[in-house]
């Protein structure tokens, strides 16, 4: 391009670039995932199409492929559209049902599957202890679940008041239903009824858990409220050989300093419960999961990103001993909220090779998965089941210790 000629693109994006960058009205994504018409698009701006995915404006990436979301006539000029991304369980609960009949095949053997949901402010929808508007569905959430084919799902924000005892009830009841299993609930001993809980649903017919107790040493402050409370332990056995620890951990949200302060304190904790961990059962195998609201501090000066505090929560759990991985996530987002997409969700893991896929990876699913870290959730998805989207991490079922 010569000098001074005007760039039709508008801004160009950087090879390898972590953010996206707008270009040709278009959001350019990370090289190398997609490939799509590019009618009517200024031969410049083909290039980088060409050259890096496209993810928005209507587009969405899913492997190889890219569709659009509304179909478009070809006279916009704008990228024609391909095959529809297919609608996730969370679209509605008859996308759920089909979802769950069509996955009734079950896994390839040999796997354990252990995910992560935070279900806001589960049963209500809200801070307050009474439902808003009519609080979460729980049918649809128990699909939700089944169509995940979890053995272990890690839980964040469950109330535990009178109500919300016998919505779990009715939760487990409906998964006993879907799944032929026998779940069951473990959560934090700290905090009222009122106040969220973090905890593990888990089938036992599938895994076997035992010694959970509350990790306090995660919580920043000295009582466990709505804002922030304790990590919360346990160890689980697989049939095929697989045991290791599992802490459920939900840090204090916000991007503010105060907030990021209080993350800060729960990410240096983690390398000593780590070694608590494995003193206690004699086994290195430690995986933390949960919310780790890894969201920034948007009031500092410099600002602090997200993908800046993940680079330093990666930092700080690379101690000698107790060294955790944060692994890498299928999608860039796991919570999709008033205040845009953003990942918050993780898995960071001290596993034994024979144990963790080779190139393993958090996979999100959910709304996030269908819209693809574009569009934002519909308002109806938000209020009856979360904000938050299920990540599911697959192991190897054996034992290398």
């Amino acid at each position: 391009m010569q000098r001074g000629t005007p760039d039709p693109c508008g801004k160009l994006p950087r090879p390898g670039a972590r953010q996206p960058f707008s270009a040709c009205g278009i959001l350019i994504g990370v090289r190398g995932h997609a490939r799509c018409t590019t009618a009517g698009v200024a031969p410049a701006c083909a290039r980088l199409v060409a050259f890096f995915a496209v993810s928005a404006c209507g587009v969405a990436v899913s492997g190889a492929s890219c569709s659009k979301r509304h179909e478009r006539a070809q006279s916009t000029g704008k990228l024609q559209p391909a095959a529809a991304v297919a609608r996730s369980p969370t679209h509605s609960p008859e996308d759920c049902s089909t979802a769950l009949r069509a996955r009734r095949a079950g896994r390839p053997p040999g796997h354990a599957r252990i995910g992560s949901w935070n279900l806001h402010w589960f049963p209500d929808g809200q801070e307050a202890p009474k439902p808003n508007e009519g609080g979460k569905d729980i049918a649809w959430l128990a699909c939700a679940v089944a169509a995940l084919d979890v053995d272990v799902l890690i839980v964040e924000e469950v109330k535990l008041h009178t109500r919300a005892r016998d919505a779990l009830h009715e939760l487990m009841r409906r998964l006993d239903d879907h799944t032929h299993g026998h779940w069951r609930l473990q959560t934090m001993k700290c905090g009222a009824p009122e106040t969220v809980h973090v905890g593990f649903l888990f089938d036992s017919t599938k895994v076997q858990g035992a010694d959970f107790a509350d990790v306090a040493e995660l919580n920043p402050k000295p009582d466990c409220t709505n804002a922030v409370g304790n990590g919360f332990a346990g160890y689980f056995a697989f049939p095929g050989g697989l045991d290791l620890s599992i802490v459920a951990a939900h840090f204090l949200a916000g991007d503010n300093r105060d907030a990021l302060d209080g993350r800060l304190v729960s990410y240096a904790a983690l390398p000593r419960v780590v070694r608590a961990l494995q003193r206690q059962h004699g086994d290195s195998d430690v995986l933390v999961g949960g919310d780790f609201n890894t969201s920034g501090c948007a009031s500092c000066k410099p600002e602090i990103t997200s993908a800046d505090e993940i680079e330093v929560l990666r930092r700080q759990l690379d101690e000698p001993g107790a060294a955790l991985s944060i692994l890498p996530h299928t999608l860039p987002c796991t919570q999709g909220g008033s205040g845009g997409w953003q990942l918050l969700d993780h898995f960071a893991v001290n596993l034994g090779r024979g144990e963790l896929p080779a190139n393993a990876r958090v996979a999100v699913h959910g709304a996030c998965e269908e819209l693809r870290c574009d569009d934002r959730p519909d308002k109806d998805v938000v209020e009856r089941l979360t904000d938050h989207c299920p990540v599911v991490l697959s192991l190897l079922d054996r034992d290398e210790d």
